[in-house]
C-alpha cells in the first residue's frame, strides 16, 4: 500500500470514527500532495511524499514556536504533528 492509499485510507476510518483532528490533519497533508503534484504535473513516489509529509510537519513545528511565543494554545498544531509522524519514516538517532 502507498502511502498515498494510506492516507486515504485513514482518512476514511477517521471520517467514520469522527475523529476531527485526524481528519483535519490529513485532509491537509492531502491537499498539499496534490498540489505538489499538480506542479510536477505526475504522480509522485512514496519517496517525495514522505517529503512533502515531512514539510507539513517543519511547519506544524515553527507554527508550535510561534503559537508558544504569542501565548496561544499549541496543542491543536501538536496533535496534528504526532498524527503526521505516524506518516514519516522512522529518523534514525545516534545512540
Amino acid at each position: 500500500m502507498t502511502l498515498k492509499e494510506r492516507l486515504l485510507a485513514d482518512l476514511d476510518a477517521a471520517t467514520k470514527a469522527q475523529d476531527k483532528v485526524r481528519i483535519d490533519t490529513i485532509r491537509m497533508v492531502h491537499l498539499r500532495i496534490q498540489g505538489a503534484e499538480m506542479r510536477a504535473k505526475r504522480a509522485l513516489g512514496d519517496a517525495e511524499l514522505a517529503e512533502v509529509v515531512g514539510r507539513c510537519g517543519q511547519q506544524l513545528r515553527e507554527s508550535i514556536v510561534q503559537l508558544g511565543q504569542a501565548g496561544r494554545p499549541t496543542q491543536p498544531a501538536e496533535a496534528a504533528l504526532k498524527i503526521l509522524g505516524d506518516y514519516l519514516p522512522q529518523q534514525r538517532t545516534n545512540a
